[in-house]
């Protein structure tokens, strides 16, 4: 509806105001959701070296989560597929930028992830038989999505 940009970013923007205003109160509020007292937790000690490094790390997050949510935008079934299919590209990522390939049974996995996302596209037509059905801004998307989580 034109506003997928803006929820996006309101996305990120409350979870900022919140992370900001933890550490502010110095409370860790992890162990409330294991029903236990949360822990007091020290702003992190960080230099502007370290903010530097972080800014390619913010910036595939934050792409992450706007193409995340282009992808639902489309067709939301099909945008969730198309993101189980993370892994993959992940392993791709791993292998070819950073030298750090799969283990052999991650590799024996990698199949199985590509034939349910082939599967879980498999429609149903009117005469009965099954074809793949995708919607292309959920797959776009989705896609870019799983490289920006994949870097």
């Amino acid at each position: 509806s034109g506003l997928t940009m803006t929820v996006a970013t309101m996305q990120l923007g409350v979870c900022a105001v919140y992370a900001f205003i933890m550490w502010a109160v110095k409370i860790n509020p992890a162990k409330i959701f294991g029903l236990q007292m949360p822990e007091k937790q020290d702003v992190p000690k960080t230099t502007q070296s370290d903010l530097i490094k972080s800014i390619p790390l913010a910036f595939c997050a934050a792409g992450a989560h706007a193409a995340t949510v282009f992808a639902l935008g489309g067709d939301p079934l099909f945008g969730q597929i198309v993101k189980s299919a993370e892994p993959v590209l992940a392993a791709i990522v791993g292998t070819v930028f950073y030298s750090k390939a799969p283990s052999f049974y991650k590799v024996c996995c990698l199949p199985i992830i590509v034939g349910g996302v082939a599967f879980a596209s498999l429609k149903k037509g009117v005469d009965g038989s099954y074809s793949l059905k995708f919607d292309s801004t959920a797959l776009i998307f989705g896609m870019l999505a799983n490289a920006f989580a994949a870097f």
